[in-house]
């Protein structure tokens, strides 16, 4: 059998069908349904397409020597209103931080996530933030991450439904 090598390349407006893939399958993976995941693919699409091409949108693939990606991870800087803590008015979030099921439980994830923390230190941004689902945080736990002050409130049941299963 051939021995797989892996290497870490940064993304390209040509990788966007792969990011948004990624995103899909990682929303998928955490049980939002089809029709939830349908219902925000249009402008998601759009959004990240702009975000790339503009420098908004900064990711990182590992993929193998032969080119298949196996996992990904990125750093959307979004405007964002500027306070004591974070005097800037824009806010990076990692985003999309996903590995395909065969190559789990191999460091991908860590090395991605890393990656995207030293960017953003090296963009001078004094804080990174991201949503972390239940099979997630306790990676980022252990990169330094910790819960905040947040909250939330939806203004239907199907959203606090939805909002409790993804905090689980």
């Amino acid at each position: 059998m051939k021995n797989i090598g892996f290497h870490l390349r940064e993304t390209t407006a040509a990788d966007t069908a792969t990011i948004l893939r990624h995103r899909r399958t990682m929303f998928e993976d955490i049980g939002f349904s089809d029709q939830k995941i349908r219902a925000s693919e249009q402008e998601t699409t759009a959004i990240f397409t702009e975000a790339i091409e503009n420098g908004n949108y900064h990711g990182w693939f590992i993929e193998t020597d032969d080119g298949q990606v196996v996992s990904g991870a990125g750093v959307f800087i979004l405007p964002f209103y500027p306070s004591p803590r974070e005097p800037v008015s824009r806010r990076p979030w990692i985003v999309n931080v996903y590995t395909e099921p065969e190559y789990r439980k191999r460091g991908f994830g860590r090395r991605l996530v890393k990656t995207a923390v030293e960017w953003c230190q090296s963009a001078g941004f004094t804080y990174v933030h991201l949503h972390a689902s239940p099979a997630g945080r306790p990676l980022y736990e252990t990169l330094g991450f910790r819960l905040t002050n947040e909250m939330r409130l939806a203004f239907n049941e199907e959203m606090a439904v939805a909002m409790l299963k993804s905090e689980d």
